[in-house]
């Protein structure tokens, strides 16, 4: 009789040891857990920081800022590049004039325009000029300083991406682009059009000891020149047969990094050797261009030569 009571205090004794183990093996269960994150989120993490990585480093690639544009006039004036993202400096109380190419149309009005923030800053396009072809403004106000959002314009021609940035005390009064590539391809196809060509045989009044053939040129290309040569006062490019005389590429000159159109005459060629084109100058760097194909690179004396 008197055996009960203690097996009763051994029964407790042993569930409570049984929940204090319990206990110990549950704290270090979560000691283990805060002390040792998942691997996946390991990888996940590294994953994330090398992506981000990579945006930033073609992103930083792809931004233009003022430091970097020309001007004319209180007009910040960018190189449109399609994937370019510009930086636009907005003050408080002053509206900056984001002025897009003349003749440019918003195919879908208002809604061509997407803004990052609407609560802080005013987006508003505007109209100048002729109503047959107006040009458009987009008018940018921001609400606060310290505000930075982006804008999306997309226009029937270009798209651009606007990075917006709002300071107390500067501003940028108008943003405006140039369209090189554009200009290029008006101008090729314009100087082809206009060409001046020449029926003569292609003869060359000047003895050959004192022609410079020391140029390097693009190859591989239909209208890739055979042979380029000067005689001190002018340039010589002889073409392939198959380029006709009518068809002549246009040629420029690189001049401070600028191409700058140049006339030339062509002296008709026959089924051996193809038309020549002759040139009142001498040039160190030049291309020939056809249309929207990449052009053909021409250098005087490069270094391979020296």
């Amino acid at each position: 009789m008197q055996q009960a009571p203690v097996q009763a205090a051994q029964s407790q004794t042993a569930q409570a040891n049984t929940a204090a183990n319990s206990q110990a093996t549950d704290a270090q269960f979560s000691r283990a857990k805060k002390k040792a994150p998942p691997k996946v989120q390991k990888v996940q993490d590294t994953f994330d920081l090398e992506q981000r990585a990579r945006v930033a480093e073609y992103l930083g690639s792809s931004i233009q800022k003022p430091t970097g544009a020309r001007s004319k006039g209180s007009a910040t004036i960018y190189t449109y590049n399609p994937t370019g993202i510009y930086v636009v400096y907005c003050g408080l109380e002053r509206v900056t004039d984001v002025m897009l190419q003349p003749g440019e149309k918003l195919p879908n009005g208002e809604k061509s325009i997407v803004g990052g923030d609407t609560s802080r800053w005013d987006v508003t396009p505007i109209q100048s000029g002729d109503p047959a072809n107006p040009q458009i403004h987009v008018i940018i106000k921001a609400q606060d300083a310290g505000a930075v959002t982006n804008v999306v314009i997309a226009t029937d021609r270009h798209t651009y991406i606007l990075d917006l940035r709002s300071v107390e005390d500067w501003y940028m009064p108008a943003v405006s682009w140039s369209y090189p590539e554009e200009a290029m391809k008006a101008l090729a196809m314009e100087a082809q059009q206009q060409q001046k060509v020449s029926t003569t045989t292609a003869s060359i009044p000047v003895s050959a000891e004192k022609m410079d053939f020391q140029y390097k040129w693009t190859t591989g290309k239909a209208f890739s020149p055979l042979q380029v040569f000067d005689d001190g006062t002018h340039t010589y490019i002889r073409m392939p047969a198959s380029v006709s005389s009518s068809d002549a590429p246009a040629l420029f000159v690189i001049e401070n990094k600028q191409p700058i159109y140049v006339n030339f005459r062509v002296k008709a060629g026959n089924s051996e050797n193809g038309p020549l084109y002759e040139v009142d100058r001498l040039f160190e760097r030049a291309e020939l261009r056809v249309g929207d194909n990449k052009p053909v690179k021409i250098i005087r004396h490069p270094r391979w030569y020296q």
